[in-house]
């Protein structure tokens, strides 16, 4: 059964009577800590495969999961902050609502990493291949991009983490 502190979407998408939608304003359940935990998990799980992708030269492949990365990281600060519905399409716009709850997320640097690495999915896979040398740069960007977005989502996890037992970081 779930805990009642921690706001899911009910059944067929409605929310619960007064609930202001995709907020939880209460402190955070065992379950939110744990779906939070997994997304960060992920997130250093996507960046180490995005490390080796472009190791192997799979520039295209480490660029998308360096993206990735970044939005795992940042969901993992949505849902300790309660947010249960997230826009996982945009970087750009969960270090927005990383930035409701600490200013370190506003940093103009933040939001041009999230913003470039979103660009990442703007390549359609029938445009031309582009020039090897470009892509391995742009690859080399989405790491060090996606890097300082989990070290920001690191720092902010561990100033929040009120027990050791509660967030395994």
């Amino acid at each position: 059964m779930a805990d009642s502190t921690h706001l899911d979407p009910a059944p067929h998408g409605e929310m619960p009577s007064g609930a202001d939608p995709g907020v939880d304003a209460s402190s955070p359940s065992s379950e939110t800590v744990r779906r939070a935990a997994l997304y960060w998990e992920q997130s250093q799980i996507d960046l180490v495969e995005a490390k080796r992708l472009c190791r192997a030269s799979a520039f295209v492949e480490s660029s998308h999961l360096s993206f990735q990365a970044a939005v795992n990281a940042l969901a993992s600060v949505c849902h300790l902050r309660g947010r249960v519905r997230l826009p996982n399409h945009s970087a750009v716009a969960l270090v927005e609502l990383c930035g409701l709850t600490d200013s370190a997320f506003t940093e103009a640097s933040l939001l041009a990493d999230c913003a470039d690495l979103e660009a990442v999915q703007a390549r359609s896979p029938f445009d031309p291949d582009p020039d090897p040398k470009l892509l391995k740069q742009a690859a080399g960007a989405a790491l060090k991009q996606s890097d300082r977005v989990l070290k920001a989502v690191k720092r902010h996890l561990k100033s929040a983490r009120k027990s050791p037992k509660r967030w395994p970081l």
